[in-house]
This record gives structure tokens, sequence and C-alpha cells, in this order.
């Protein structure tokens, strides 16, 4: 995935901001920037490109360019073998995309820094947006972290149908998001309960839906609606709204035979493909937000470059309240696991990467 975050690193600095007022405005700008440029993983925006050039493998082609072979006939197929135009946009075509759910993702974080929220200081071994530039600040920049993005889409040179499923498929995730935000917070607890002291085994059960339904719901909406939603942004340019639609509904941890249907409705590329690309989603982003409370709980600030035990000190509801660290590491290696095989057996060997990404959530240390 290194080469998609050198990208996106060159993509969002050449961001053009708009600033209003006097000349005392900038500051607000230079919080945005402080935010935003920040370095950071770059999960999101690299999986959307990685999905399209898994998909439609036309990374650094011409726009019309025909999909390598090596796709699943059952899920994807091809749309030379099929007698069907290639419809999608080359992946250059998809760089705004990828840089606007980067911006509502460091919205997002500018937020969860907030007293109000998490109330941590650092953020990426710097201080967090509010401790630099104020509360009132930090606020305001987050708020244009959530308008340009979607300014931006309207504006790009992607088609109508690309603009149109990327816009929906963002608000949705930001309101999602914000659901599973105000869950976050509402399940804190008062005083804050440390982490072990309910414990099962998870022999209990194998099945993930059954393991604490309303702390993992919240996961889903919290930080899986947005890697998710990443991911259906690989395929905005191809995939019909009806699609778009069907796909952001789904979730393979509540299956509805309706809803898993089969049938082609996005020219070249068949619904169950795109339901495979939702699954390999939902389960990286439940994979990412498992780590993410293994590392608040044994992880290395200076690596993590914010402090470790935030989830303890504010009281988080999360699920190591009911299971063992080594208990979540099985179930995160599980999904990971499930998700590559999921998008290998849509899209073969196109989808190494992604497969590979998968594994690695594992085993990150930041």
């Amino acid at each position: 995935m290194n080469k998609y975050k050198e990208i996106i690193e060159r993509e969002l600095n050449k961001i053009k901001f708009p600033v209003y007022g006097n000349e005392y405005a900038g500051a607000l700008l230079s919080a945005v920037q402080h935010s935003l440029l920040n370095g950071g993983k770059r999960t999101r925006p690299s999986l959307v490109l990685a999905v399209h050039d898994a998909v439609s493998g036309t990374f650094g082609t011409e726009a019309g360019s025909k999909p390598e072979a090596g796709g699943s006939a059952t899920f994807g197929g091809n749309a030379e073998a099929a007698g069907k135009p290639q419809i999608g946009e080359t992946t250059e075509t998809m760089y705004p995309f990828a840089t606007a759910i980067e911006m509502l993702h460091t919205f997002s974080l500018i937020y969860d820094d907030l007293p109000a929220f998490d109330n941590d200081d650092m953020r990426r071994g710097r201080p967090s947006c509010h401790k630099k530039y104020g509360e009132s600040t930090a606020i305001l920049a987050g708020t244009i972290l959530t308008t340009v993005p979607f300014a931006q889409i309207a504006s790009c040179g992607a088609s109508e149908r690309c603009r149109l499923n990327g816009v929906t498929l963002l608000a949705e995730a930001v309101n999602e998001m914000t659901y599973g935000q105000y869950l976050d917070k509402f399940y804190e607890t008062d005083p804050p309960i440390e982490h072990g002291n309910v414990v099962q085994s998870i022999s209990d059960t194998h099945k993930l839906p059954e393991l604490e339904s309303q702390i993992l719901d919240m996961y889903k909406l919290k930080t899986g609606a947005m890697i998710k939603t990443a991911c259906l942004l690989g395929v905005a340019d191809i995939a019909s709204r009806e699609d778009i639609e069907v796909a952001m509904k789904y979730s393979v941890y509540d299956k509805c035979e309706a809803v898993a249907a089969t049938e082609d409705t996005a020219g070249w590329i068949t619904r169950k493909a795109i339901l495979a690309i939702a699954e390999y989603g939902e389960r990286i982003g439940l994979v990412f937000q498992l780590v993410d409370d293994i590392l608040d709980v044994i992880g290395d600030a200076d690596i993590l470059g914010k402090p470790v035990g935030s989830d303890v000190k504010n009281g988080k509801n999360t699920i190591l309240r009911y299971r063992t660290i080594n208990d979540v590491t099985i179930i995160a290696r599980r999904e990971a696991e499930k998700a590559a095989n999921t998008i290998r057996r849509a899209f073969g060997n196109r989808a190494d990467t992604l497969a590979e990404y998968a594994h690695s959530c594992v085993s990150r240390v930041k």
C-alpha cells in the first residue's frame, strides 16, 4: 500500500482550501493544514485506490482500458469477456475521492481529541489541533474539512455516475460515523472500569454477531463505516446507484437474502462483486478498531504518537471490557482472514495487495 500513501501525500498537499475574510483568517487554514498534513497511515484513501486498481486494473493507463484478466467470472467477470464496454475511470481520476475521505477522517480525529470527547493532547506525535489553536478554531477547522470534500467531488472530472455515488457514499459514512461517536460517548462508564474486570472465554461462542453486540454495532458505525465506504468508493465509477444503496445497507454480520442478490446491474461488474467489496471493508473496519483497542492498552506511545490508556481514563466501554487481549487478537485474525479470502475469491490475484493488507492490519503497531 506504500505506493498509494505516497500518492495521497502528494495530492493532499495540492488541495487549495478557500480562504475568506482578512489576514487574520489565515490561522484557520493553518489549523486545517496542521491536522491534515500531519502524516498518518492514509488507510482510507489508500483503500479507495487499491480497490479501484483491483477491480478495474486501470492504474497508470488511459481511460477506457479493459481490466486485466484474473478476476473471478463468478464475482466480477470481465468487460471484454462479457461483451460490455469498460465504463470505469482511470485511477488518477479517483484521486479527489481518495483525498476527500481523508479530509473527512481528519475532521473526525480533530473532534475525537476535543475535551468533550477523548481530551487527547497529542496526535501523530504533535499537539492535537485544539491544543495548538484552541477549541473554537479546532471545531471550525473540522467544519471546513467536512465541506471541502463534497465541493471537491462535485467539481472533479469524474463521470456524473461516479460523482453522485461518491457524494452519496461519503454523506452516509459521515452520518453513520457520527452516530457511532454518539454511542461511544453514551456507553462510557462512570466511574471508569478497568479493562479485563469482566472477562469471558472465546470458547463461549465462535459467532461474531453474538459477541457483545452493542459494542460491536458501535464499532461498525464509529470506525467501520468510513473504511467500508473507502472500499466502495473504489467502485463508485462502475456501480449503479441501486448497487451503491444496497451495498451501504448490507452487513455481513446481519445478512439478508434479499440484499445479497447477485443480479448484474452495473455494467461489467456484478452486484455480488460489489457486496464482496462491502464485506471486505466491513471486516477490515472491525479489525482496525479491535487492534486500536489493543494498542491503547499495550501499544508504545512513542510509536503511536499519542498517549496510551486513553480508553481506561475516559471510561470507554470497549470489547476489552469483556474479552482478554488474546481473545480479541484471535477475533481480529479470524476477521482479517475472512476479509482476505472474500476479496481474493472476488478478484483473484488482482486483489493480492488488499488481501495482504487485511493480514497486516492485525500486526500493526500504530
